[in-house]
């Protein structure tokens, strides 16, 4: 089934509840938060001057700027500007493939009506705790000479 982008935007910030949002491209989120917006092509240059926000939505990114940059800008969104945020797509024009994308820890979320996908980067749900990953198990120093990989 697939949804409208206006119907993921509001999911999404029903679900995380920001009290600032940062948008970037066109998308005009219905939301109480404080938003700050930066034109798609202006991002590479402009993204610098702003500070943190609880949850970003960029649409137009892939289809404006080309694929060095725009990878520089989702990098830099979710390294220094939010730990969440939307990325709508349109695979037919996009500059960043599919697993360039996988690539950048964002994860397929919705098809929507327009043809676009949706994409998600949530740094809590990145690394999944699992239960093989403790230092009891692999790290653990105490095991290095009794055990061989």
């Amino acid at each position: 089934m697939t949804v409208s982008a206006e119907d993921c935007i509001a999911a999404l910030l029903a679900e995380y509840a920001p009290a600032s949002v940062l948008v970037i491209g066109d998308a005009a989120p219905e939301t109480a938060a404080e938003v700050t917006r930066v034109a798609a092509t202006e991002a590479p240059r402009k993204l610098e001057a702003v500070g943190r926000f609880d949850f970003a939505i960029v649409s137009g990114l892939l289809e404006e700027i080309e694929a060095a940059d725009a990878e520089a800008v989702l990098g830099r969104l979710k390294n220094l500007h939010t730990s969440r945020f939307l990325l709508l797509a349109d695979p037919a024009r996009a500059s960043l493939g599919h697993d360039a994308l996988l690539a950048l820890a964002l994860a397929p979320f919705e098809h929507l009506a327009d043809g676009r996908v949706a994409w998600r980067y949530d740094l809590d749900r990145y690394n999944p705790e699992r239960r093989w990953n403790n230092p009891e198990d692999w790290a653990n120093p105490h095991n290095f000479d009794r055990f061989r990989w």
